[in-house]
């Protein structure tokens, strides 16, 4: 919800899926999946479009925007979730979508970077980044 008086903060919302809160070494159980997905379109025409999925962060009048953050989960002792970024196949008269990745324009100094980098391992190599 909202907040209106001096220095407090909006109310915050958090979805989560279900815990698997079995504690078996064989099958302990899975977490439930989190999906969130933009409205089918069902019509006929090649301008009609489906909902989209947006993810930003909050705007500010005159401090620090919020950010928009996506990571993958960690694991105690297993492996770390992927983060997978890519556009679907085209349909049989289209082209498969673009993936932009582009930092927002400055007006007072540098603009953002864009970083991409692959995590060490303390056994092995390092991934590739192709």
């Amino acid at each position: 919800g909202d907040a209106s008086s001096d220095a407090s903060i909006g109310g915050s919302v958090l979805i989560s899926g279900g815990n698997g809160m079995g504690s078996s070494a064989a099958d302990g159980g899975d977490g439930g999946n989190v999906i969130i997905s933009g409205g089918f379109s069902n019509g006929a025409a090649v301008t009609d479009f489906a909902g989209d999925v947006v993810l930003e962060g909050g705007n500010a009048s005159a401090g620090v925007a919020g950010s928009a953050a996506v990571s993958s989960g960690f694991s105690e002792k297993g492996s770390s979730g992927n983060i997978a970024i890519s556009s679907s196949n085209s349909g049989s008269h289209g082209i498969s979508g673009d993936i932009i990745m582009k930092t927002g324009a400055s007006k007072a100094g540098p603009s953002g970077k864009v970083t991409i980098m692959s995590g060490s391992s303390s056994s092995g190599q390092g991934g590739n980044i192709d």
